[in-house]
């Protein structure tokens, strides 16, 4: 490439690096430059300078997500509205030296970014700490950039969860045994403890006494809610007379 200086002595020179512009040499790595000037007298000056050339996206890492409880699979649903995200294998993509390291990971909720990452020293792992989340899906997404400019997505290793803090509704049918009062031949014969939720719940019933003396029922409502269990004479025998809750 031979360019002219201006008045000034100052030059410029555009050349372009890719294989379809006949340079097909010029791929990721050291690219060094050296420039020569001859003056008017025939003198010739030269100077040299090197860059890098780096068009690999680092690696696409993977997503962990944990509540209070553990780890959550994709497509969990969880009562815990902050959520730990975390991730490894975070690296440059191409060989070192000249592939620059991971400089960011910001995490998406779909297309809405909510922050950025915290990456460890050794800039091989993520991890991100949520702050309290409104009830609704989450569609988990991470972007890695490398110190060249270069990102990747995590594209279709999305994590969906779902966010769900509001407790059923949840309504017993009373009064019990027709007057909330059991007598000895409604007791022989087994109370029936009805209500409504919302439907396919897990249901229990527990039963107790101020003596500490409970048992508990185990039901699951049908597809309209509504569930029933029957408190049977043998359930009801470690309990003598008084108020059951």
């Amino acid at each position: 490439l031979s360019v002219g200086a201006d008045a000034a002595g100052e030059f410029s020179g555009t050349f372009n690096l890719n294989a379809n512009a006949g340079h097909p040499n010029f791929v990721d790595g050291l690219v060094n430059v050296s420039v020569s000037n001859v003056d008017a007298s025939g003198n010739i000056g030269t100077s040299t300078t090197s860059f890098i050339i780096d068009t690999t996206a680092p690696l696409v890492p993977g997503i962990e997500i944990y509540d209070d409880v553990g780890s959550l699979a994709d497509n969990s649903i969880t009562n815990d509205n902050t959520l730990l995200l975390t991730g490894g294998t975070l690296g440059s993509g191409g060989s070192a030296p000249f592939n620059a390291e991971v400089e960011s990971v910001e995490i998406f909720n779909g297309s809405t970014k909510l922050g950025n990452a915290q990456i460890n020293p050794q800039r091989t792992a993520y991890s991100y700490e949520t702050g309290a989340l409104p009830d609704q899906l989450y569609n988990f997404r991470v972007k890695v950039t490398d110190a060249a400019g270069n990102s990747s997505w995590t594209g279709n290793l999305q994590h969906r969860v779902t966010i769900d803090t509001v407790a059923p509704a949840l309504g017993l049918l009373s009064p019990i045994a027709g007057n909330d009062r059991i007598n000895a031949q409604e007791a022989a014969a087994g109370v029936t403890v009805e209500g409504s939720t919302v439907p396919n719940a897990e249901v229990t019933i527990t039963v107790f006494n101020s003596s500490g003396v409970s048992l508990a029922k185990y039901v699951t409502a049908g597809a309209n809610g509504a569930f029933s269990a029957v408190i049977s004479a043998s359930d009801l025998s470690p309990f003598s007379d008084g108020t059951l809750t």
